[in-house]
């Protein structure tokens, strides 16, 4: 049983708080011959996936503009598909979108695609970066052979780019570095580079980070998930912050579970205690577990403590549509209700379309707002298309 019952087109929470989907844009189509073509691409879309979006906050009289990249999957006209990044720009709190950039792989071009990107914004100076630097970055990859974590940098609000280094390198598929999250942490004036990491021989997969104080120059990698059995093949981090003094971090665990959402909370985002696993995400009866390519996000509003949602591609137990999960105390309980972008989990039995794989959240200026950017599928045609919703939280 969903958790809160409808009000007109408010989701209303039994403690209260009140949750608007107050708007849901589509920002590209596909189709079975071509895709919607307003953000000028000249080929068919195959795939839109790994967002992010961002509102940005500390860029002046730019502040309010929201950004957005994802992964974009092509089929030229003729030749090779190939993935490769772009970044889209809204003016209009989300109702339209323009493509402004399509950051290119140039310290190594002998790679041919660039996937699984993540937009961040800096909110202090970071070595010659002030505050207001725009970071992208991203997994350039030959699957055959080699895959590095690059970053890029736009001083121009998106406009223009510069990959400006290489954060840490791996092999190809089965020895490879994956899915890259900065953070900048006010407490150490670090700036945070964490991702996945197939590099490390002990281990089929484990979690790390590396950080640097200029932004050029990056420590060593730290294990924040890295377990005894090889097998273990923790991935996908995404966090945010609770509160003022508390940090909240999902991942997926394959190789010794199928895919199950695990959390770990700690104070120091330095130090995670990376042989224990965390918590699995469930409901107090344990009659819904989530699966699979999580993303997180609180924000204040919602009560003391404010709401924290976890997203996943799969319900695994209790039920077929991806629900959210919702905790209004720090993750000590979860209950869940309707996704803001809802799709149909089936539709990606191939794994090809990757439907629903991992959303992006991010909170506005105004804190009782919230943006989620996902992948979901047409109900009538089952192909794919990438959508931007704008959710409100009354308390």
């Amino acid at each position: 049983m969903l958790f809160g019952h409808k009000k007109a087109n408010k989701t209303v929470l039994p403690n209260g708080v009140e949750i608007n989907v107050e708007r849901v844009t589509t920002v590209l189509e596909a189709s079975k011959t071509k895709v919607n073509n307003t953000l000028g691409y000249p080929t068919k879309v195959k795939t839109a996936h790994y967002p992010s979006v961002i509102e940005l906050q500390h860029s002046g009289e730019k502040n309010g503009t929201l950004l957005a990249t994802f992964c974009l999957g092509e089929q030229p006209l003729s030749g090779v598909s190939k993935t490769s990044g772009c970044v889209i720009e809204s003016t209009d709190g989300g109702k339209t979108w323009k493509q402004i950039a399509r950051p290119a792989e140039t310290i190594d071009p002998s790679i041919r695609g660039i996937s699984m990107a993540h937009l961040y914004e800096l909110p202090a100076q970071v070595g010659d970066m002030p505050a207001g630097t725009l970071l992208y970055s991203g997994n350039s990859v030959n699957y055959n052979r080699k895959s590095h974590i690059a970053a890029w940098r736009s001083f121009d609000h998106g406009y223009t780019w510069e990959e400006y280094v290489i954060i840490a390198e791996g092999g190809g598929t089965r020895e490879g570095v994956w899915e890259p999250v900065m953070w900048y942490e006010p407490s150490d004036g670090y700036l945070y580079c964490f991702y996945s990491d197939d590099s490390d021989p002990e281990h089929d997969q484990k979690l790390v980070y590396k950080r640097s104080k200029d932004g050029v120059n990056w420590s060593d990698a730290v294990d924040i998930c890295a377990f005894s059995d090889y097998k273990a093949r923790p991935g996908m981090f995404v966090m945010t912050k609770l509160g003022k003094a508390l940090y909240f971090m999902v991942y997926e665990l394959y190789g010794i579970e199928n895919g199950y959402v695990y959390y770990k909370i700690t104070n120091d985002v330095s130090s995670w205690i990376p042989s224990t696993a965390g918590t699995k995400l469930q409901t107090e009866e344990a009659d819904y577990l989530l699966g699979g390519a999580p993303s997180c996000v609180w924000t204040s509003v919602g009560g003391k403590k404010g709401t924290l949602i976890v997203s996943g591609k799969l319900v695994m137990e209790g039920g077929v549509i991806p629900e959210l999960f919702i905790s209004f105390d720090y993750g000590q309980s979860w209950s869940i209700i309707e996704n803001f972008l809802p799709y149909d989990p089936t539709n990606d039995t191939n794994k090809t379309n990757r439907i629903g794989h991992r959303p992006s959240f991010f909170v506005s200026s105004d804190p009782s707002v919230i943006y989620m950017m996902n992948n979901t599928d047409v109900p009538e045609t089952g192909l794919q298309r990438l959508q931007v919703a704008r959710i409100k939280i009354y308390d």
